[in-house]
């Protein structure tokens, strides 16, 4: 129950202060515990999200083939071609949540 209710959670809710409202509503003192331990990422919707991004820029985009190698853990943790790209995917999360 507490995975549909997340996932109805991040449907429904417009900004941080209602993410943060519907995270406390769970029981947890922050939205980074509702989304770490509930907000799984299906391989389906995880498809749509990368064609969104795709559809944004164009393929031989040095930042969206950055994002892709980091989602294909082929970047060298700690390397600045990963700090860059763990930057695009954080801009890239703030941007949908907002939706």
């Amino acid at each position: 129950m507490r995975h549909t209710l997340a996932q109805l959670g991040d449907r429904i809710c417009r900004n941080s202060e209602e993410r943060k409202a519907w995270s406390l509503n769970l029981g947890h003192s922050t939205e980074e515990i509702t989304w770490t331990y509930y907000g799984k990422v299906p391989d389906v919707r995880r498809s749509e999200i990368f064609g969104l991004l795709e559809n944004e820029h164009p393929a031989g985009s040095p930042e969206i083939e950055l994002v892709l190698a980091y989602h294909e853990h082929s970047l060298i943790l700690g390397a600045p071609e990963f700090k860059q790209a763990e930057k695009l995917v954080e801009q890239r999360r703030k941007v949908f949540r907002k939706k």
